[in-house]
């Protein structure tokens, strides 16, 4: 262990500067070995102790997580070319304080860069021990502030719904003008504003609900049925407009999820025969695994991969429901967590993360269906627990992106039937209530996060103005400056060189894109 003596003797910056002085000296002559095959199994060890130990110290920046990422790059060459290092300074320590860094002595030698003498394998563990012994405060999982875009209701709509965030910033949602009873779709947009979707003409009622990467929008509207007026799933793409049947005319569409190449997922279904999954590509109807196909069930979400998630049953309404992720081919069950029933997954990742709701079997008497949110990580799951509230009971996951964040709404029920909650977002363990993170106009309520896309924006349903009554969308954007900042959370630490390693290799096959800092279409040096 250090002395306590010397670590207060010796500034912190004095000891980061000294960490990367051991890391950059420590890499050479490991990607010096592994130029003759020997250290290629510790470098990855190696990278990860070093930065980590500097990252908890609190002194990161873009730069590092560039610099350790093309030194993984250049010892995953072969063979490897030599390394332009940085020079790094011999710092000035007073006798006690050298003797407890002797094990770190750098030479100069043949003018060649400097060599860490003695290196063994206990030269990665020596580095994670320095910074266990050095590090006073465990690093706290930072968040980001967000600034604020208004959606404001125009002044001759008597409602307005906001359903969905696309890649280009556009919000789709509905509206009602007074005195009216039908919904009419509207597509918003940071340059033009509101526009109001025309189409299908025998549709009445017509929502927009979800709108994919290629533009393509999927809602719902009504046409005569049987007896009675009947939901049914309508698309808009590319200047048409068109329902699309369902398998009986008797039949109900909710429409759940859109996202990449025009997929649509949910499920038709009726009174009598319960729910039925479906996924669409751009209007056209797909095959589905067997073990969902024609059965009780639905399909929450999807993702630009085509990936699925959702629930399903054996037969009947009454049915065990088991929450699933996979693909259009396949899918697998995800672990039932003790205490809990009817779940579901809401969405997944490309990843193969996925958030979960379940409902608690211990639930109150006066809320029976009492559900509570969970992030599954690929081996176990996690809660992501409720805001600390008077009454919170509750919270609800509404979506989630490529780098594990997830939004939705936490809170409490005031009475029968009569929903509060907070927009919500959870990541890295850590469950934020969104109010506290924006800088908001007064009197603003953010009630449920429903849409967090892959930079990070957050689509919000709230209320605006005196008594919080006027129904308005807000559009939250991370105020990260930080290219290097791939997990938006306004901090570059080693979460984030952990997503970078992850995902290294061409963009295309990446699960979080925006890992590729540079832009070139390669994460990590082309």
């Amino acid at each position: 262990m250090i002395n306590p003596r010397m670590h207060a003797a010796v500034k912190k910056r004095h000891y980061v500067e000294f960490l990367n002085d051991v890391s950059r000296s420590l890499a050479e002559i490991v990607v010096m070995r592994c130029r003759r095959g020997a250290g290629r199994r510790l470098y990855p060890a190696f990278m990860a102790t070093t930065y980590a130990a500097t990252i908890s110290l609190g002194d990161t920046d873009a730069a590092g997580v560039l610099f350790f990422a093309r030194l993984f790059d250049f010892a995953q060459r072969e063979p490897i070319v030599d390394i332009p290092m940085p020079p790094t300074r011999q710092l000035p320590m007073r006798p006690r304080e050298a003797q407890h860094a002797s094990a770190w002595r750098l030479v100069r030698s043949s003018g060649r860069k400097r060599r860490l003498l003695n290196y063994t394998r206990m030269g990665v563990a020596a580095v994670a021990l320095l910074a266990s012994s050095l590090t006073t405060d465990r690093v706290v999982c930072a968040q980001c502030t967000y600034t604020v875009e208004l959606l404001e209701k125009p002044a001759n709509w008597a409602t307005l719904v906001v359903s969905d965030l696309g890649p280009d910033g556009s919000v789709v949602g509905s509206f009602k003008y007074p005195d009216q009873i039908n919904h009419h779709p509207f597509r918003w947009s940071p340059t033009t504003g509101y526009e109001v979707i025309a189409g299908p003409s025998t549709v009445t009622d017509r929502q927009a609900r979800q709108v994919s990467n290629n533009g393509l929008i999927a809602g719902t509207g009504d046409v005569p049925g049987f007896s009675d007026e009947t939901t049914q799933f309508v698309i808009w793409y590319r200047g048409t407009s068109w329902c699309v049947p369902a398998p009986d005319p008797s039949m109900y569409v909710n429409v759940q999820d859109a996202d990449g190449d025009g997929y649509v997922v949910g499920s038709f279904g009726s009174g009598r025969l319960g729910l039925f999954p479906f996924a669409s590509r751009n209007g056209e109807m797909l095959s589905l695994p067997e073990a969902i196909e024609s059965k009780h069930g639905e399909i929450r979400g999807t993702n630009a991969l085509g990936m699925i998630c959702g629930w399903h049953g054996e037969s009947t309404v009454e049915s065990p429901r088991r929450a699933f992720i996979g693909t259009l081919d396949a899918i697998t069950d995800l672990p039932t967590i003790e205490g809990t029933m009817h779940p579901w997954a809401v969405r997944v990742t490309r990843n193969g993360h996925a958030a979960l709701r379940v409902t608690l079997v211990q639930a109150r008497p006066d809320d029976p269906l009492l559900r509570r949110g969970y992030f599954w990580n690929g081996g176990e799951q996690i809660p992501l627990g409720v805001l600390p509230l008077p009454g919170g009971d509750r919270s609800l996951p509404y979506d989630m992106n490529e780098v594990d964040q997830i939004v939705g709404a936490s809170g409490q029920t005031q009475g029968p039937g009569v929903p509060w909650t907070r927009a919500i977002l959870w990541q890295s363990g850590q469950l934020y209530d969104l109010t506290t993170l924006t800088i908001l106009p007064p009197r603003s309520k953010l009630l449920t996060a429903l849409t967090v896309d892959d930079s990070g924006n957050i689509l919000v349903d709230g209320r605006l103005g005196i008594g919080g009554c006027v129904p308005t969308g807000f559009i939250l954007h991370p105020m990260t400056f930080d290219a290097a900042d791939v997990t938006i959370d306004c901090h570059v630490d080693v979460r984030d060189l952990a997503v970078v390693l992850q995902e290294w290799g061409p963009t295309a096959d990446a699960a979080v894109p925006r890992a590729d800092l540079d832009g070139d279409g390669v994460i990590g040096p082309a």
